[in-house]
């Protein structure tokens, strides 16, 4: 071959390399140029959430509920993952099963992680120190360069079960659950940040580089209404009264009736926050961590006869001179309705009426009213419909149409039968009356601080407020206060009096439905009692539920005391003394 074609031949040889580079060049900045730098990004960048701070939630007194601790969190890079164990011609399991060791989870768990699609997946959360270094030294041993450990929080609370109904959990997600983690949860989470840095092959962070970093935004701090020494006090006597009483539930609140703010609320069984499913099933876990202030309802027996006596006051249907005579029964449309003094109380005032919780007596103020004005005076205190507390689930209990009302109806209503209501709807009923006839939402959170001090505070408002709404008028408000003061001082609240205190109150026995024959039962009561200190000028009202309590049962006999008992711890740190000295 002569130096002229081996010339030719090499030009053409160099053209067709030419052209081919030059393709792959218009290939790699035009065709797909995105793709490209995407994977090399991929190997050379790093983008690691920076988690913000849940807020803290505080007593009023600034004592701490619920906070945050600093923790670990471990993510896997898939696509790394999977490039890895093509090159060093490894299986998954050969990392699963360690990792699984130290984590405390089964190879299955991991290897489902493990084999996921995706091209990142979470491997574990909420990782203390001491097990974080522990995989850290053992991804560094296996040159795990496809698994990242980043910061997390991991949510506890210092008093254990204490007001957990209230203050509810947060989940794996760091979302707030139940209660007041899961209704101001976004006020609580935070807003993540975003760290974006060059790492090196070994995913570490390339030093002189600069950082690409949006700052997390802390969530803020809820200061609860709830003062802590009231909580730990009504927590205790429901204890005790779970225990003396053998019932299946206890219920207590306390709150301000003239501000609506809850001071305490407690909830027997109670579960812990930290962990509430341990060892339960779901239908024991859904009964446990069910709040009884808010999400049950009841027939709550003598207490709704503080409406069907604020109805007939109002609208004239009754005086003071009015007289009722019992015989420890009446009869409406054949059926017996008995009193609970069987032998009668004879012949009585009004005010006697209501102090004896006389169940003829009151029905025959209730005819009078009439079933349209008594559901009138039902919604003007709230019932049967959503009070707009700031806690998840609230039920609005049944109130039965005044078209579908039989004269029988009409009579079992107005003593607290047939319509259903939820402890705090009643508790609402009676702060109306000792806030001098005003309704006011009661409530749970006072305010919202942004961490660090940083911000202005903020009132919060997830919560329906209805305040300064007049129910009723204020001379009927003062004689209702009156009877209610009696009810204590003379009546079947008697066991709630308190020697130099002025104490008003409404007992309840209210009969359970047997889910098996669809018929009251004769043995499960709930027993109640709700009430306010001093009646000259209220500033704590408490609302007690005991659900079925055995051998005694009424309310006057056992929820009656354990009121008495709550006034008298918060006479420890307040002033209830009706002269105010």
């Amino acid at each position: 071959m002569n130096s002229k074609r081996r010339l030719t031949i090499l030009a053409g040889l160099s053209a067709m390399v030419f052209m081919l580079l030059a393709g792959r060049l218009v290939y790699v900045m035009a065709i797909s140029r995105d793709e490209i730098y995407e994977k090399a990004m991929g190997q050379i960048v790093r983008e690691v959430t920076v988690p913000a701070a849940r807020g803290d939630l505080l007593d009023r007194n600034g004592s701490v509920i619920a906070a945050s601790a600093d923790a670990y969190r471990l993510d896997i890079d898939l696509k790394t993952f999977r490039r890895t164990l093509e090159a060093k011609e490894r299986t998954a399991e050969y990392y699963a099963v360690p990792l699984a060791s130290l984590l405390g989870e089964t190879v299955e768990d991991i290897l489902a992680i493990m084999n996921k699609t995706t091209s990142s997946s979470l491997v574990k959360r909420k990782m203390e120190k001491a097990q974080a270094d522990t995989v850290r030294a053992w991804m560094n041993e296996a040159g795990t360069n496809f698994l990242i450990l980043g910061y997390d929080s991991i949510r506890y609370y210092p008093n254990g079960p204490f007001l957990s109904h209230v203050i509810g959990t947060v989940g794996n997600d760091g979302d707030g659950t139940m209660g007041i983690e899961y209704l101001y949860n976004d006020l609580l989470r935070g807003v993540d940040g975003i760290k974006i840095s060059e790492i090196d092959g070994k995913k570490q962070d390339l030093p002189y580089t600069e950082v690409v970093a949006t700052p997390a935004v802390d969530g803020s701090d809820l200061v609860l209404t709830i003062d802590e020494k009231i909580q730990y006090a009504v927590e205790n006597i429901a204890a005790e009264t779970m225990e003396s009483t053998k019932a299946k539930a206890v219920t207590i609140i306390v709150s301000d009736p003239k501000t609506g703010e809850i001071l305490g609320m407690a909830n027997l069984p109670e579960f812990d926050p930290t962990d509430p499913q341990l060892g339960l099933t779901s239908e024991e876990f859904s009964a446990v961590t069910r709040n009884r202030a808010v999400n049950d309802t009841y027939e709550p027996g003598s207490t709704l006869k503080m409406i069907t006596m604020a109805a007939a006051l109002s609208e004239g249907k009754v005086s003071l001179s009015d007289t009722f005579f019992c015989k420890g029964y009446t009869y409406v449309n054949g059926v017996k309705i008995r009193c609970a003094k069987h032998e009668g109380h004879g012949l009585q005032t009004l005010e006697e009426v209501f102090q004896n919780s006389c169940n003829p007596g009151v029905i025959e103020i209730a005819q009078r009213v009439g079933i349209k004005t008594l559901n009138e005076y039902i919604a003007k205190f709230h019932l049967g419909e959503k009070t707009g507390i700031d806690l998840p689930g609230e039920a609005k209990g049944i109130i039965k149409k005044t078209d579908d009302v039989t004269p029988l109806d009409l009579a079992t209503i107005s003593i607290g039968q047939t319509d259903t209501a939820t402890p705090i709807q009643i508790l609402g009923t009676l702060n109306t009356i000792a806030n001098g006839g005003y309704y006011t939402t009661l409530h749970l959170v006072k305010e919202t601080v942004p961490k660090n001090g940083a911000g202005e505070r903020l009132d919060p408002v997830p919560y329906v407020e209805k305040r300064g709404e007049m129910v009723i008028e204020q001379d009927v408000n003062a004689e209702l206060m009156k009877m209610l003061e009696l009810v204590v001082e003379k009546g079947s609240g008697k066991n709630a009096r308190i020697e130099g205190v002025r104490v008003i109150g409404k007992t309840g026995t209210a009969e359970k439905l047997d889910p098996s024959t669809g018929k009251y039962s004769e043995e499960d009561f709930i027993a109640s009692f709700v009430g306010a200190a001093p009646a000259d000028d209220p500033k704590i009202s408490v609302y007690v539920a005991v659900d079925s309590p055995k051998d005694v049962v009424t309310g006057g006999a056992v929820a009656a005391p354990v009121a008495k008992k709550v006034f008298l711890e918060i006479m420890k740190h307040m002033d209830l003394s009706s002269d105010g000295n």
